[in-house]
C-alpha cells in the first residue's frame, strides 16, 4: 500500500472541475460494495476527483471505491473480477471500474505548469481536466498521444504528439498542465497459455479433436482428463492436438508448419491438474466464489490459481457467463450433486506426477491390481515403467509400491480385470498404452552397442524417456538404443544385431536394448486395434490370413491392409500410416498390418500355380510356410539379388533364384506339386506414381474401367499416348499424350488417382491393334508365361530394339507368343480360335525423309536445341542447314549435323539407348533445307493444295511430295496449303500479303569448317603478308590457332591442301585488297566481323571456370567452342571438357571470379582480351 503525499494532494487539486459521476464513459459503477484491498489511498477528496486521480494513476489503475463518510479514495489494481473473494458488501462505498470504452491498459503521467508548443491537433472549450482524460482515451479518428489543459479557461488541447516524441517543443507555462499518455502492454487474452508459437506444433500429440476452434481447443487442454501440457492448432482443417509433452521435453518433434499454432501451458495454471467435466450437473449450496460476466478460460484459472480458497471443482453456466467457484466437489459431497439444466460442472483432480510417460496412457495414485505377473525389487519408480518395455512377458501395466520399492509387471490391466483393481494409498498404477507396441519388448545387452549406426542421437535423457523415443518415434523405423548410463546419452538406430550383426560390439558404458515385436504373418507388421482409413479395394468374406494373401500376392501395389475381423472384410491399400499419418486411426474392430520395408513394399509377387524355373537356383532351404518362402525371396540383400521363388509343398523347400520366366523362358516347366512366385518391382511399360496426377492434360477419358485395362487402353490408342491416370473411386481412366516431363507444372498431388508414365523403352510412336479370337499360326519366335493379356501386350511393345512385330495371347494356358510376322505379311496362315487374342504391332512412319536408329548418335553436331520432342526436332532440321540429327530422349535435346559428302558417319557411331540417330534419306535432297519468307505468297503455281490445320502439317504434306514438291505456301485465315514445283523463285512471282507464309527448298548449303568465324573461299591466297607459318595442320586445326594466337590479332588464314601447311595473317582481304589473289594450293578463311576482330585469345590448358556459366552445349570441335563465344555478346571466356565434350561460355573470367578458376585435366580455358 501506498499513502498519499503532495503529489497526490496537487493531482487532486487540479481534478476539482471534473464531471458528475453520472457522466462519466470510462467507468461504471456498483453502489454499496468495496474491495477489501488497495494500491493508493487518497484522502480528503471529492468522489469525482476519486475517478480522475484514477486515470492519473502512475500505475495501471483498473477501479476506484470511494467511502461516503470520511471522503476517502482508494485505488486499485484488481477488480470485482479479477479478485471476486475480497468483493464485499457495505452501504459506505460506491465501487467503480474501468469499461472497455477506454483503453484499461493505459493511464496518464502528470507535468505541472508544462506544455508541447506548436502540436495543437483537436482544441475543446468549457471541457474539466477529466472529460479531456477520457476524450484522450476514447477519441478513434486520432491517435491520441498527451493533453495540454488550461485550468482557467477550461481548455483541452488533444495531440498526436507527446514530451517523447517532440521533446524540444516540451516547455514551461505558468497556467497550463500537460498530461501524457502511458500504456501497459494488454494482458494476455488466454492468461494460461503466455507462450505462443506461430507456425510451430508438435509431432508426437497425445489426442486430437476434431471441429473445435482456436478458445475451445486451449479449454480443452484444461480440462482434458490427463496431463495435458501443451497444444497445437491445425488452422485450415480445425483439428486440436493436445500434448503431454512439450516442445522443451521433446525438441526433436518441435517442427515448422504455417498451418499451426501451438500454446505452452504455463506453471501458474498447474499442468499437473486436470478437469473432469460433466454435463448438466451442479453442487448445490456449496459456492464459495461467484464470479460474473466471465469466460469459460478465466474460470477455469480461477479455479486453478485462487489462493483464498482451494478451488475443488466450479460450475460454469454458459449463457450468463456465470462461474462459481467451490472448496467441495461430488467426491466429498456427493449428495448435494444434482442436475441443473443451465450449468455444467468440472471436478479438478491434481496429481503429483513423478514421470511423465508416452508409453503409459493412464495413471492412478493409491490403486494396485491383483495377481501380478512378475515381482523385481530395488527399483525406483522410473526403472519399474522401463522394466516393463523389456520385459518378455509382453507387459500391459505396472504398478509400484512406494514403501518396500517392489516393482510388479502385469500381462492384465485394469480394464481388462477391473474386478482386481484395488485401493492401497502406498501404490502407484501405470497403464500401457497401445501408442507403444504392447506386442513388442526390448531385448537387453548388458556393455554392447551396434558400431556405426547412430540415426538420432539426444541428451540427456533417462534410459525410460529413451525406449519411449525409439516405439513413438515417426521420422524413423527404430530397431535398436544404445545407452550411455554415465553421460544419460541415447543413440536410436534403424539397424539391429539382426540387420547388422557382425557391428555388435562391445564397451564398458554402453547398453544396448534391440526391439523385438512378434511377427504374425512374414514380412507384415501388425498393429492392433487400428485402421488406415482408405476403403477404396476392399474385399468382402475373407479370413484375416486371406487377406494377407492377397496383399502380398496383388497384382497391384498393396503397402498396407486394415482387416475387420467383425464384417470378414478386407482393406487393401498403396497408403501407409506413414505416408497418411491423419488416416491411421483408433477402431476396436480392426487390426491394421503394415509391409515390412525389408521386403520391398513397392513391389508385387506373382504367383504361377504348378510351375517352377527348372534353372541354376542362388538358395535351397527348408521353410514353414508359403509366406516365409516368399518373404526369404524379396527380403534377401542386395535387392534385386532374388527375382523369382519355387514352393515345393510335399517337401517344404523353398528354392530361389536370380533368373526369371523372362530370362529364361525354356526353362519355365510345369510341375504339379510346385508354386512359382515372380517378384516384379514395375510394369514393363509403365512406371507408377501413387496419389498423382497431371490434372488437365487427358485427350480421352474412359468410364467403368478396371486399372488393368486403363493402361492396356494406352497402348492400344493410336494417339500419342505417354500417360495415364486412374480414379480409383469413379473407375476413371484418363488418357494424355503429356507426361511429368514435359508437363511438370500439371504434375501434382490426388487425394484420389493413381498416375502411371509410359516408359521411353515403350516406344510413343508405336500401339497394338486387337484382333479377338485369332492367331498367327506357327509364326512365334519367342513363348511366354505371362500374368495377363495386358503383359503379354508390353512384352511385344518394349522389344525395342527387337524384331517382334505381333503377339498373341492364348486366354487357358495364360501363354504369350511373340512374332515377327504379322496378318499382312503371312495373310494365308492368320487363323481364328476362341482361345487367343491377336496384335499387330504398329509403329508410325512420322519422319518419311529421315532414317531411324533407335539407341545409336553421332558424336559430331554444329547446333542444338533444348525441350524439343522428336517431330519437332526433325522439322528443325528440315527448315535449317542440317542433313541429320541426334535426339537425346531423355534430356529432349536435338542437335543439329552438318555432313560433308565425303564422310562416312557409320566410324562415329556410339551405342546408348538414350538417343536416336536421324540420318536425312537421300531422295529426300539431304544438302537442302526450306528457307521461310515470312509474308509472302507465289502466284500462278499451284500443282496441289489441301487444307491442313498448320504450317507443320503443310511442310508434311511437301514431303510426302518431295519427288517434286519444291515450295509450299501457307495461308492462316483459311488453313490452306498450297504446294508446287517451282524452285529458285523469281522475286517478280511473288506478293506480299501478311496472311501468308512462304517455304522454299534451298540447297546452297555451306558446310564449311568455322562457318561461325570465317569466310571459305576456295584457291585464293593474299601474296606476301604470311604473319606465321604452322606445319602439319588440318583445316580446323588452322582455324582453331588463327582465333588463339597472342603475339598478334589473326584476321585471315590460308591452309595448303597439298602441303598440310597453315599461314596466319593479320591482315585480310579487306585491308591488303590488292594482294587478294588466285591460287589453286590454297584455301583462304577470312574472318568476320561479328567474331571480334579487336580480340585475341589467351589459352591455358588443364583448367577450368565452374558455376559462371552463360550458355553451354556440346561439341568435338575446340574451334566451335571458341567461335560461339567470339559471336555471343557478354563472353568473356569459355572452357571445354575433352572426355565429356561440353563447351561452357562465360560472362566472368578467371580474373574476376578467381575462386571459381582451378585446375581440371580433361579441360582446356580460353580468356578472350579485347583492346577497347
Amino acid at each position: 500500500m501506498r499513502l498519499v503525499g503532495q503529489v497526490h494532494f496537487l493531482r487532486s487539486f487540479i481534478l476539482l472541475a471534473v464531471l458528475a459521476s453520472a457522466d462519466c464513459r470510462c467507468f461504471d459503477s456498483i453502489p454499496g460494495k468495496h474491495l477489501e484491498l488497495y494500491a493508493e489511498l487518497i484522502s480528503e477528496r471529492g468522489e469525482d476527483e476519486c475517478l480522475g486521480s484514477c486515470l492519473a494513476a502512475e500505475f495501471k489503475c483498473q477501479s476506484a471505491q470511494f467511502n461516503l463518510e470520511t471522503k476517502t479514495c482508494f485505488l486499485n489494481e484488481e477488480t470485482h473480477l479479477t479478485q471476486p473473494s475480497l468483493f464485499k458488501s457495505s452501504d459506505k462505498y460506491i465501487f467503480w471500474f474501468r469499461n472497455d470504452q477506454c483503453d484499461k491498459n493505459c493511464y496518464f503521467q502528470y507535468f505541472f505548469k508544462k506544455y508541447l508548443l506548436g502540436f495543437n491537433t483537436v482544441v475543446f472549450d468549457s471541457y474539466s481536466s477529466f472529460q479531456c482524460l477520457e476524450e484522450c482515451l476514447i477519441r478513434s479518428d486520432l491517435d491520441c498521444l498527451s493533453i495540454d489543459y488550461n485550468r482557467d479557461k477550461q481548455r483541452c488541447i488533444l495531440s498526436s504528439e507527446s514530451n517523447d516524441t517532440k521533446n524540444d517543443a516540451f516547455l514551461e507555462h505558468t497556467n497550463l498542465e500537460h498530461f501524457q499518455k502511458i500504456c501497459y502492454a494488454p494482458e494476455p487474452e488466454y492468461p494460461c497459455f503466455t507462450d505462443t508459437h506461430t507456425g510451430k506444433y508438435l509431432k508426437n500429440h497425445h489426442k486430437a479433436l476434431h471441429g473445435l476452434d482456436e478458445e475451445n481447443c486451449r479449454i480443452y487442454c484444461l480440462t482434458a482428463d490427463f496431463f495435458c501440457k501443451s497444444a497445437h492448432y491445425k488452422k485450415d482443417e480445425n483439428i486440436c492436438y493436445l500434448n503431454v509433452e512439450t516442445h522443451k521435453t521433446s525438441p526433436i518433434y518441435f517442427k515448422n508448419d504455417d498451418k499451426y499454432v501451438y500454446w505452452l501451458r504455463n506453471d501458474e495454471c498447474k499442468p499437473n491438474c486436470y478437469f473432469k467435466h460433466f454435463q448438466k450437473r451442479r453442487l448445490i449450496g456449496f459456492d464459495d466464489v461467484v464470479l460474473i460476466s466471465i469466460n469459460k478460460h478465466l474460470c477455469i484459472k480461477e479455479c486453478l490459481t485462487n489462493n483464498q480458497i482451494n478451488c475443488s471443482s466450479f460450475e460454469y453456466n454458459e449463457n450468463t457467463k456465470e462461474c462459481r467457484l467451490s472448496s467441495e466437489s461430488n467426491d466429498t459431497k456427493s449428495q448435494f450433486w444434482e442436475p441443473s439444466d443451465s450449468f455444467d460442472y468440472y471436478h479438478k483432480i491434481c496429481k503429483i506426477p513423478q514421470i511423465q510417460l508416452p508409453c503409459f496412457d493412464e495413471m492412478y495414485d493409491g490403486r494396485f491390481l491383483i495377481n501380478s505377473e512378475e515381482t523385481i525389487s530395488g527399483r525406483t519408480e522410473e526403472e519399474c515403467c522401463a522394466s516393463c518395455l523389456t520385459s518378455k512377458i509382453l507387459c500391459k501395466s505396472v504398478q509400484y509400491d512406494r514403501s518396500t520399492k517392489l516393482c510388479y509387471l502385469n500381462t492384465e490391466t485394469h480394464r481388462t480385470t477391473p474386478e482386481n483393481f484395488v485401493s492401497n494409498p502406498y501404490y502407484v498404477y501405470w497403464k500401457r498404452g497401445e501408442k507403444c507396441d504392447l506386442e513388442c519388448y526390448f531385448d537387453y545387452s548388458y556393455k554392447k552397442y551396434l558400431l556405426g549406426f547412430n540415426t538420432i542421437r539426444i541428451k540427456p535423457f533417462p534410459s525410460i524417456k529413451c525406449l519411449e523415443q525409439c516405439f513413438i518415434a515417426e521420422d524413423i523405423e527404430c530397431l535398436s538404443i544404445d545407452y550411455n548410463r554415465e553421460k544419460r546419452e541415447c543413440v536410436l538406430s534403424i539397424e539391429s544385431k539382426d540387420t547388422q550383426p557382425e557391428m555388435k560390439l562391445s564397451h564398458i558404458n554402453l547398453e544396448h536394448f534391440h526391439k523385438v515385436c512378434p511377427i504374425k504373418y512374414p514380412c507384415f507388421r501388425l498393429y492392433s486395434k487400428k485402421f488406415l482409413e482408405d476403403k477404396t479395394d476392399q474385399f468382402s468374406g475373407k479370413s484375416e490370413k486371406e487377406c494377407i494373401q492377397l496383399c502380398l500376392l496383388s497384382e497391384t501395389t498393396c503397402r498396407s491392409l486394415s482387416y475387420n475381423s467383425n464384417t470378414e472384410k478386407c482393406y487393401i491399400s498403396r497408403k501407409t500410416k506413414d505416408s497418411n499419418p491423419d488416416s491411421f486411426v483408433d477402431n476396436e474392430n480392426f487390426n491394421y498390418f503394415q509391409k515390412l520395408d525389408e521386403c520391398q513394399p513397392n513391389c508385387k509377387v506373382l504367383p504361377f500355380p504348378s510351375y517352377h524355373l527348372k534353372d541354376e537356383y542362388i538358395l535351397s532351404e527348408k521353410v514353414d510356410s508359403e509366406m516365409d518362402c516368399i518373404k526369404m525371396c524379396v527380403s534377401r540383400r542386395p535387392f534385386g539379388s532374388c527375382n523369382s521363388v519355387d514352393w515345393f509343398k510335399d517337401t517344404f523347400t523353398c528354392v530361389l533364384h536370380k533368373e526369371t520366366r523372362f530370362s529364361q523362358p525354356r526353362s519355365f516347366r510345369t510341375l504339379i506339386a510346385s508354386m512359382h512366385f515372380h517378384v516384379s518391382c514395375g510394369n514393363v511399360c509403365f512406371k507408377e506414381h501413387p496419389y498423382r496426377s497431371l490434372d488437365g492434360y487427358d485427350y480421352s477419358i474412359i468410364e467403368n474401367i478396371s486399372e488393368d485395362d486403363c493402361n492396356s487402353h494406352c497402348i492400344n490408342s493410336e494417339e500419342t499416348c505417354r500417360s495415364t491416370e486412374y480414379d480409383k473411386t469413379k473407375n476413371q481412366c484418363f488418357l494424355s499424350k503429356e507426361n511429368s516431363i514435359t508437363k511438370p507444372l500439371g504434375y501434382k498431388p490426388s487425394e484420389t488417382k493413381i498416375y502411371w508414365e509410359r516408359k521411353e523403352i515403350c516406344r510413343f510412336d508405336c500401339y497394338m491393334i486387337k484382333y479377338t479370337n485369332r492367331y498367327l499360326m506357327g509364326q512365334n519366335v519367342r513363348t511366354v508365361q505371362v500374368v495377363d493379356k495386358f503383359e503379354c501386350q508390353e512384352l511385344c511393345l518394349s522389344e525395342y530394339l527387337s524384331s517382334c512385330k505381333s503377339a498373341e495371347y492364348n486366354q487357358r494356358t495364360k501363354t504369350c507368343y511373340l512374332g515377327t510376322e504379322t496378318q499382312h505379311s503371312k495373310p494365308w496362315i492368320w487363323s481364328t480360335s476362341s482361345q487367343y487374342i491377336y496384335w499387330d504391332k504398329v509403329c508410325r512412319e512420322d519422319f518419311l525423309c529421315f532414317d531411324r536408329h533407335p539407341g545409336q548418335f553421332l558424336n559430331k553436331y554444329y547446333d542444338r536445341k533444348t525441350d524439343l520432342s522428336e517431330e519437332e526436332c526433325v522439322r528443325w532440321c528440315h527448315m535449317a542447314i542440317c542433313n541429320a540429327i541426334n535426339y537425346k530422349i531423355s534430356t529432349k535435346e536435338c542437335f543439329l549435323i552438318l555432313l560433308p559428302d565425303n564422310e562416312k558417319p557409320a566410324v562415329s557411331f556410339a551405342g546408348t539407348n538414350d538417343y536416336v540417330y536421324l540420318p536425312k534419306k537421300k531422295s529426300c535432297h539431304p544438302n537442302c533445307y526450306f528457307k521461310k519468307v515470312s509474308n509472302k505468297y507465289l502466284i500462278g503455281f499451284n500443282d496441289h493444295s489441301k487444307i491442313v490445320p498448320s504450317e507443320e502439317h503443310c511442310l508434311n504434306l511437301c514431303i510426302t511430295y518431295f519427288e517434286w514438291c519444291r515450295s509450299f505456301e501457307y495461308q492462316k485465315s483459311t488453313s490452306r496449303c498450297v504446294i508446287s514445283k517451282m524452285f529458285n523463285i523469281n522475286p517478280e512471282l511473288l506478293r506480299t500479303n501478311k496472311d501468308y507464309s512462304l517455304y522454299e527448298l534451298n540447297c546452297k548449303m555451306n558446310s564449311s569448317p568455322g562457318s561461325k568465324c570465317f569466310e571459305k573461299y576456295k584457291k585464293k591466297h593474299i601474296n606476301g603478308y604470311n604473319t606465321q607459318t604452322l606445319s602439319d595442320q588440318t583445316e580446323i586445326s588452322c582455324l582453331e590457332a588463327c582465333l588463339t594466337t597472342k603475339n598478334f590479332i589473326c584476321r585471315s588464314a590460308e591452309f595448303s591442301i597439298s602441303t598440310k601447311k597453315c599461314y596466319l595473317s593479320k591482315e585480310s582481304k579487306t585491308t591488303r585488297p590488292s594482294n587478294y589473289e588466285d591460287n589453286s594450293q590454297f584455301i583462304y578463311y577470312h574472318r568476320k566481323s561479328e567474331c571480334k576482330l579487336d580480340c585475341s585469345i589467351d589459352t591455358q590448358l588443364h583448367k577450368e571456370l565452374e558455376n559462371y556459366d552463360l550458355k553451354s552445349f556440346y561439341t568435338i570441335s575446340n574451334l566451335e567452342c571458341i567461335s560461339e563465344c567470339l559471336i555471343t555478346p557478354g563472353c568473356l571466356s569459355v572452357d571445354r571438357n575433352e572426355v565429356t565434350k561440353r563447351c561452357d561460355l562465360h560472362q566472368v573470367t578467371k580474373y574476376t571470379a578467381t575462386d571459381a578458376f582451378h585446375t581440371a585435366t580433361s579441360s582446356t580455358y580460353w580468356n578472350v582480351l579485347c583492346s577497347h
